[in-house]
């Protein structure tokens, strides 16, 4: 429904956001689905402790993402809606991966009713707070674009924007891994020096 709402205003929205080429809006449309279905097998991958897999599954994303963002941009001469397409391209790779580490997971039928009214209960809260990291790091360029003429300030806020981006990229899928294995060392009351790496690194 939501993609239908924004593919039906494609037009206002491409004057909002000053984007010349339409297939930059229905790739972003296209991540938004993808982004949502990342999080589900990084969750099973964490939940079942296989770190390995989920640490590929971040760097997956990141090296096709990078990849195809250079062959486009440097070699076909493309402009942001190839940026975009190598975006969604990352991701793709990166559902089909997860689907296929999880298989055995999501292919389970459980014996017990899920409880719907109590997951909602608990997830819908995690899922607005870190949807809004999600919209901050990922459109806030878009639309200061759109908003502010001066180019000069624009770039300014860019090069801030890439900078925190990047540090988010690095530190991000450590503390998603080590998170798990410093609670779990907790819960079997095992001493690790799971903490000491994570904040060293």
């Amino acid at each position: 429904l939501w993609g239908g709402a924004v593919l039906a205003a494609s037009r206002p929205l491409s004057r909002l956001l000053m984007i010349s080429n339409p297939a930059a809006l229905y790739f972003t449309v296209l991540i938004a689905l993808t982004t949502l279905w990342i999080p589900i097998w990084k969750g099973l991958l964490q939940g079942k402790h296989l770190f390995g897999g989920l640490g590929w599954l971040q760097i997956s994303d990141g090296v096709v993402r990078f990849s195809v963002i250079l062959l486009i941009i440097f070699v076909l001469g493309g402009k942001a809606a190839g940026g975009m397409f190598a975006v969604i391209a990352g991701q793709l790779i990166t559902v089909v991966i997860g689907a296929g580490m999880t298989h055995a997971l999501w292919q389970t039928r459980p014996a017990v009713a899920f409880r719907w009214k109590s997951w909602l209960a608990h997830a819908l809260p995690l899922t607005l707070g870190l949807g809004t990291v999600l919209v901050m790091s990922s459109l806030d360029m878009l639309f200061v674009q759109g908003l502010f003429s001066d180019t000069g300030q624009t770039a300014l806020y860019g090069g801030a924007m890439l900078t925190g981006f990047a540090i988010i990229q690095f530190i991000a899928p450590v503390a998603l891994v080590m998170f798990a294995r410093v609670a779990q060392s907790v819960a079997r009351a095992e001493r690790a020096d799971s903490l000491g790496m994570t904040l060293a690194a």
